[in-house]
């Protein structure tokens, strides 16, 4: 929102299609370094860089190209709708302005944009895809780009007690992210336990199971739950990490492939959460952009319906 959503704007796109291609463009939650890949590397026994070249990758690029195509006509459609309405007007095409808050901010050099790419550079370089003689993990990527990072900064600045310093919002914004983010997943995974224990999970099973198709009908139960939960509670982090820890042995007592069936729920529950007026990543985006969060889902939902649906069936393929 910072840095596109004025570019985007300044290209003659309306504010609503430029707010919604950031809520629709943070839907796919590819890349080695996150938490809901971690957590899947882990179940399927797989080091995070196998896991997310050869199994998510695999997967998600038919949803990204579909979403593309479908963000690109249905924004425009959008457009043509709501001028043609008086819905939009030529203000919603015109540049922010600026607040002396916004004008006395620092700028950071151009370089500092390379500081998200060590983690990507260290696991690549230190997995056996390049190196099996050193295996780094998600965590220590981190915190060695966590420490690169703070020392680069505070040789630019000269002073290192005042790079330390800004290390303090880094952890108040990480502090506000998990408690909402591990508040829902305690709740969900509450559902979840409540779903296993009275005997719901079994009960899908057992009444598909027998069927021809009884491992595709239990993988289209499970990938409904997920997508409906994260769209119900805005969050898919608390949707899949209740659910995935079931799916290595739901996969083994219906001959299916646990990676393949966990990876597409992993994707399925970022796009739900995309669709979610109440999801953090909406509010925010609406309230940086000035919209409502409602006319931001209406834009984003049929992209995110095309893109989940090109993910069940692609994943179908493989599991």
């Amino acid at each position: 929102m910072v840095s596109l959503y004025p570019v985007m704007v300044m290209g003659g796109i309306s504010r609503q299609s430029a707010a919604a291609t950031i809520l629709v463009g943070g839907c796919c939650c590819f890349g080695p370094s996150g938490g809901n890949n971690l957590l899947a590397a882990d179940l399927t026994k797989m080091h995070v860089m196998d896991f997310f070249l050869n199994v998510q990758w695999t997967i998600g690029w038919v949803a990204v190209i579909a979403m593309l195509v479908a963000h690109f006509f249905i924004q425009r459609w959008f457009d043509k709708r709501d001028l043609a309405k008086g819905i939009l007007t030529k203000e919603d095409f015109e540049v922010p302005q600026l607040t002396k808050e916004d004008a006395k901010a620092e700028n950071a050099p151009l370089w500092y944009a390379l500081f998200p790419l060590i983690p990507v550079i260290l696991l690549f370089v230190f997995s056996p895809l390049m190196y099996k003689g050193i295996r780094m993990e998600v965590v220590t990527a981190l915190l060695v780009s966590t420490f690169v990072a703070l020392i680069l900064d505070g040789i630019r600045r000269m002073n290192l007690k005042e790079s330390i310093g800004t290390i303090k919002t880094f952890a108040q914004g990480m502090g506000k992210v998990f408690t909402s983010t591990v508040f829902l997943i305690v709740c969900a995974e509450v559902f979840a336990a409540g779903l296993t224990k009275s005997g719901g999970i079994a009960e899908i099973i057992n009444s598909v199971s027998g069927m021809q198709a009884g491992g595709y009908a239990v993988f289209t139960v499970m990938f409904l739950i997920v997508v409906g939960s994260a769209f119900v509670m805005g969050s898919g982090n608390a949707a899949f990490f209740s659910f995935a820890p079931m799916i290595p042995d739901i996969a083994a007592k219906v001959g299916l492939n646990a990676a393949f069936m966990i990876s597409p729920l992993q994707l399925a529950s970022g796009m739900a959460r995309s669709s979610s007026p109440i999801a953090g990543v909406t509010i925010a985006i609406a309230g940086l952009s000035g919209l409502n969060p409602f006319d931001l889902i209406r834009r984003s939902i049929p992209v995110m319906v095309i893109a989940i649906i090109a993910t069940y069936l692609r994943s179908l393929m493989l599991i």
